[in-house]
C-alpha cells in the first residue's frame, strides 16, 4: 500500500514488525524508547495509512488499563518498582471503576517525584488508594528497568491519573489525597495531550505542566477554602502579591560568618530541635513534613552594613535551596541537584509563573553584587549569650 506521506510503497518510514503492527506506537516500551519526534512522525505515517482508525487512542485503548498488563503483573510477588526489571512500569486500576473510554484531550496525570530509597513505600500508600477508590482511576510508577530517557537517576515518577484535566475539582480533590498520604515531594499535573505532542524540559519546553499546586492548595482545598484558577479574573492572575517563599543571598564578606559556625554542636542541635518542635515539624513555608533544615533568619542594614540574626524558621530541602539560589546553581553545576526541581518548588509555593521567578532572581542578584563591595560586621543579638567565651570574635565580629 502507498503511504499517503511519503508517497512510497511500502513506506520508507514504517519498517519491519512496526507496518503490521502500528499499535505498538501507544504501548510502553515506545514512550521509553522513541524521542517525541521519532513518536510524531511514525504515527503521522501509520495513521495515514489506516482506512479505520485501528491507532486511535480510543481502539488502542493505552496499555495502562489492558487486562493482560493487569493479569501480567498480578502474577509477581511482590510488585516492588525496586525489583521489577522487565517492565518500565507498573499499573493499577481502580476495581470499583468501570473502565473509561480514553480520551488523549482530556486525560492527565499527577507526576509525584520519589526518591528511590522510597518509591516502594510511596507507591504501596498510593496503590492502596487507588484501589480504595480514593484517588483517580489509574496510577503508574516507573520501575528499575533502565529507561534510555531517565533524567535523574536519584528519583523514580508515579503517575496519578485523572479523566478530565479541565475538571480543576476532581484535579484539586486529588492532589489534596496525595499529601494526606504522605506525597511531600515535587509534583505537578500534566495531560497526556502534551504528553503525546512531546512537550518535556529535555526539550527546551520552560513551561511544563497545567497545575502547579503545594502544600498550602492542599490545606485550603481540605479547608474549602479557595478559588478556582479559571474563575480568577484577570487583575488577580497579573496581579503582583507578596511572594511567600523568597530568594535569600547571602553576601561573600558574610560567608561562613554564622551562627552554625560559632557555637559547639551539642548547642546547635539542641536549637535546631527547638525550632523543629516550634514549627510542629513542618516546613515553615510551605507545611511539607520532611527531612528539616534549621534556616538562620538574617537582616541587613545597608547603611551601616551589619548583618543582625533575627531568628530562625525550619524549613524543607526545597524551600532551602531556593533561598540559598546561589549555592544551589553551584551544586546544580556539579550535577549534585535538579535544578529545574528548585525552581518549579517556587513557582509551586508561589503560585506564580516564571517570569515572577526570573524577575525576583534578578533582583536578589543584583542586591547581592552590590553588598558584595562592602566589609560586613555580624551581629547575633540575642542569641550572642550562646557563643563560648573565648571565640574568635575577630573572625566573627
Amino acid at each position: 500500500m502507498r503511504c499517503p506521506v511519503c508517497q512510497t510503497a511500502p513506506c520508507q518510514v514504517l519498517e519491519g514488525d512496526l507496518a503490521h503492527n502500528a499499535a505498538w506506537l501507544f504501548s510502553d516500551e515506545a514512550e521509553q524508547v522513541l524521542t517525541s519526534g521519532e513518536w510524531c512522525s511514525l504515527f503521522e505515517h501509520a495513521a495515514a495509512q489506516i482506512r479505520e482508525p485501528e491507532v486511535s487512542a480510543e481502539k488502542v485503548m493505552r496499555k495502562r488499563n489492558s487486562p493482560d498488563t493487569m493479569h501480567k503483573q498480578s502474577q509477581h510477588t511482590p510488585i516492588l518498582p525496586s525489583k521489577e526489571t522487565e517492565e518500565f512500569w507498573i499499573w493499577v486500576h481502580c476495581p470499583r471503576l468501570s473502565e473509561p473510554s480514553y480520551d488523549a484531550e482530556k486525560v492527565g496525570k499527577w507526576l509525584v517525584f520519589v526518591p528511590v530509597a522510597q518509591v516502594d513505600a510511596a507507591w504501596a500508600k498510593i496503590k492502596e488508594a487507588v484501589e480504595q477508590g480514593r484517588l483517580g482511576g489509574t496510577a503508574k510508577v516507573a520501575t528499575a528497568k533502565k529507561s534510555p530517557r531517565e533524567v535523574n537517576s536519584a528519583e523514580r515518577v508515579i503517575c496519578v491519573y485523572t479523566d478530565d484535566w479541565t475538571d480543576e475539582y476532581e484535579v484539586r480533590r486529588v492532589h489534596a489525597e496525595l499529601y494526606d498520604l504522605g506525597c511531600t515531594w515535587p509534583m505537578s499535573y500534566k495531560t497526556d495531550k502534551d504528553t503525546l505532542a512531546g512537550v518535556y524540559r529535555h526539550t527546551g519546553y520552560t513551561r511544563v505542566g497545567v497545575y502547579r499546586f503545594g502544600p498550602r492548595d492542599a490545606f485550603d482545598f481540605k479547608a474549602g477554602n479557595y478559588v478556582f484558577l479559571k474563575e480568577r479574573t484577570e487583575e488577580q492572575m497579573t496581579s503582583h502579591s507578596p511572594l511567600r517563599l523568597t530568594i535569600e543571598l547571602v553576601p561573600q564578606p558574610c560567608w561562613y560568618s554564622n551562627m552554625r559556625k560559632v557555637v559547639p554542636r551539642s548547642t546547635w542541635d539542641t536549637l535546631r530541635r527547638q525550632v523543629y518542635a516550634q514549627y510542629n515539624h513542618h516546613c515553615g513555608i510551605c507545611q511539607a513534613r520532611e527531612r528539616l533544615h534549621c534556616h538562620e533568619i538574617w537582616h541587613y542594614d545597608d547603611d551601616q552594613h551589619v548583618q543582625t540574626l533575627h531568628g530562625f524558621i525550619a524549613l524543607c530541602e526545597w524551600c532551602h535551596h531556593v533561598k540559598h539560589l546561589g549555592l544551589a546553581g553551584i551544586l546544580a553545576g556539579e550535577g549534585k541537584l535538579d535544578y529545574d526541581r528548585v525552581v518549579a518548588h517556587f513557582l509551586a509555593v508561589n503560585a506564580c509563573r516564571l517570569e515572577d521567578f526570573e524577575e525576583h532572581r534578578q533582583q536578589e542578584f543584583v542586591q547581592w553584587r552590590a553588598r558584595n563591595r562592602y566589609e560586613w560586621r555580624t551581629d547575633l543579638g540575642k542569641y550572642i549569650s550562646l557563643v563560648p567565651q573565648g571565640e574568635d570574635e575577630q573572625r566573627l565580629f
